[in-house]
């Protein structure tokens, strides 16, 4: 099954968020890497409405997302850090 690696802030996790990930579990398992706190923060410019743990407790909750992981504090939005775990890692039997 292919994999989708997606990486963002997910600040204020609303219906086109859910759709997205919905989507994109569509393609193949979903590996979310949620900004940190800091990094969001390094980001956006701005400190985020909810903090990281609510907002990996709602990542985790949703059918869509294979697992979420919270990433560094120093983020390159462009690069993912992801992907060499779960090149290296077996998902299923």
């Amino acid at each position: 099954m292919a994999r989708v690696v997606v990486s963002a802030a997910f600040d204020q996790l609303g219906s086109a968020d859910c759709r997205f990930l919905q989507e994109a579990a569509s393609l193949g398992e979903v590996h979310v890497e949620l900004w940190s706190d800091e990094a969001a923060r390094a980001l956006t410019g701005r400190e985020p409405t909810f903090p990281q743990e609510e907002r990996l407790y709602f990542l985790q909750a949703l059918r869509y997302t294979t697992s979420v992981s919270l990433s560094a504090a120093t983020i390159d939005p462009h690069a993912v850090p992801l992907l060499a775990r779960l090149a290296t890692s077996r998902i299923g039997p």
